[in-house]
Formats: structure tokens, C-alpha cells, sequence
């Protein structure tokens, strides 16, 4: 079994086109489909805290490579 993602989007008519690659043809497929939920405004706020050296220069060791992770 062969997985492809194919990203698209709903209109205003409720209809979903999909492009599939052309050797698909005459080939039964199974679609399932992921909802993404629409952000709404201040959905985040008091949920993320920004660190007070934010703006600091990041130091050398981590523009060569040697911080670990």
C-alpha cells in the first residue's frame, strides 16, 4: 500500500478537488480527511511566556555547532 498526502481545500460549493498523481488511474483510493481547526484571536494568550534574554546575542559556541541539544 502506497501513502501520498495531497493538501486542498474546501470551497464555498462544499465540493473537494483533488489532483492525484496520473498513475493513479482506473486504481481504487481511500481518502481520509483531517479538519484543521481555524485559529481564533487571544486563543493563546497567558499560554506562552518569551524569556527576558529573548533579544541576548546568541553566543559562539551556537552559531559553530557545539551546544548540545
Amino acid at each position: 500500500m502506497q501513502t501520498i498526502t495531497l493538501h486542498s481545500h474546501v470551497g464555498a460549493d462544499s465540493m473537494l478537488h483533488l489532483q492525484v498523481p496520473p498513475d493513479f488511474v482506473n486504481t481504487d483510493i481511500k481518502i481520509t480527511m483531517e479538519v484543521q481547526k481555524k485559529r481564533t484571536v487571544g486563543e493563546y494568550i497567558g499560554k506562552i511566556q518569551i524569556s527576558d534574554d529573548f533579544d541576548a546575542p546568541l553566543p559562539d559556541e551556537f552559531w559553530l555547532g557545539k551546544i548540545d541539544k
